[in-house]
């Protein structure tokens, strides 16, 4: 299917009548032969594997199907953070220390020896 002529505003003002009119039936025609293309183009476009020789990988998700599942996750889900309605719970603070205890290893974690050099630590 070739592109229409186009023609400028003048041209055509300066057309008779009967060539004016056969520009509007050829520009008719071709704007059905084109209407006709898409027809037949979303057709082919809405082939699936159960309706044609496609294999159901080339199957692809269509937005409308997407957006379906989407909505049906979003009702069964709840949003993070305490929910409406739920009494909370917090744990209770320490009152007063009542021990302390100083542990020492009994041995070096990566040579296994008994012996300990004490370093000093500056406090700031």
């Amino acid at each position: 299917m070739k592109e229409p002529p186009q023609y400028e505003r003048e041209a055509l003002e300066n057309m008779p009548v009967g060539e004016l009119v056969e520009v509007i039936v050829r520009q008719q025609e071709w704007a059905q032969q084109i209407y006709e293309e898409i027809e037949r183009l979303k057709a082919v476009n809405n082939r699936s594997s159960k309706d044609s020789s496609k294999p159901p990988s080339s199957d692809l998700i269509k937005r409308s199907e997407k957006i379906d599942e989407s909505k049906e996750e979003e009702e069964g889900k709840k949003k993070a953070g305490g929910q409406i309605g739920h009494k909370g719970k917090t744990r209770k603070g320490f009152n007063r220390v009542d021990r302390f205890e100083t542990v020492s290893p009994e041995g070096c974690p990566d040579c296994g020896g008994a012996s300990w050099t004490e370093i000093g630590v500056s406090i700031r």
